[in-house]
């Protein structure tokens, strides 16, 4: 995003933000290769003759730790507040599809961030009265899917159900379970809320997980049905993303438009 060619005023704009945020970080954060460099610098003068290239040991160590610096502040400008526009949360998207099994907590952040500046919830919290019952609530219901072999045969065993050659047929192939959960989007909060018992839809005892919270919980490497909770976080963030698109950015777009042909008029 950082060298993204574009004469979109929008992203451009949003492009100039996070440079800025990249170089005021970078600033704040010069002592570590400032010191590294002398260190290294003081050093080499201390064990052998000055040469007109001694400089080099200031920059080498003086470049690498800012090189290391930038490519880890880099990493938290996706946490930065972008406006609404269809390149912007196409690249957005992409970077979350990419992520999502690995760090669960990225999906979870967008969803809020989304949900809250789609409704605007500092303003109305501002603005609102006790008379007034604006209704925010995102909810839809998923199911997990396909279990793999290792726990087929751990729910066969909890059944206590015979292990024939039909049986192990069907558990080598696996089973379908379609345990029933729910996802709610209420005031910038992520819920999950299970229809099914807990034990059903995570794979995992409630007790061993109960202080933890939703994203601490999920590893969609181990447990398949934590690959249906991400990628069903992953379809409710993708519908507030559209929601967010079309009323932050396709609405406006239509209504300036108008504008500009009633002023023709």
């Amino acid at each position: 995003m950082l060298q993204l060619r574009t004469s979109d005023e929008v992203v451009y704009t949003y492009q100039r933000k996070l440079q800025r945020q990249i170089q005021w970080d970078m600033a704040l954060r010069q002592a570590m290769p400032v010191l590294s460099g002398l260190f290294l610098y003081g050093l080499t003068r201390r064990l052998k003759t000055y040469t007109p290239f001694d400089v080099m040991y200031f920059a080498v160590p003086y470049a690498y730790v800012n090189y290391g610096t930038f490519m880890v502040m880099q990493k938290h400008l996706y946490e930065c507040g972008y406006p609404a526009h269809p390149l912007i949360q196409q690249m957005r998207t992409e970077v979350i599809n990419k992520t999502c099994y690995k760090y669960p907590q990225i999906v979870k952040n967008e969803i809020e961030y989304i949900h809250a500046k789609l409704h605007n919830f500092e303003e109305e919290k501002s603005d609102a009265t006790d008379s007034d019952t604006i209704d925010t609530k995102y909810e839809r219901e998923f199911r997990t899917g396909h279990v793999t072999t290792d726990y087929a045969r751990l729910l066969t065993k909890q059944a206590g159900v015979a292990v024939t050659k039909s049986v192990e047929n069907e558990i080598d192939s696996g089973i379908e379970i379609n345990k029933r959960f729910k996802i709610i989007v209420d005031e910038g909060e992520v819920y999950l809320q299970c229809i099914d018992s807990f034990e059903d839809v995570f794979q995992i005892s409630r007790d061993v997980v109960e202080h933890l919270e939703l994203t601490e919980i999920l590893d969609p490497f181990i447990f398949e049905s934590h690959k249906d909770i991400v990628n069903a976080l992953f379809q409710v963030y993708y519908d507030l993303s559209q929601n967010y698109l079309q009323k932050c950015y396709y609405d406006l777009k239509d209504k300036d438009e108008r504008l500009k042909q009633s002023d023709l008029k």
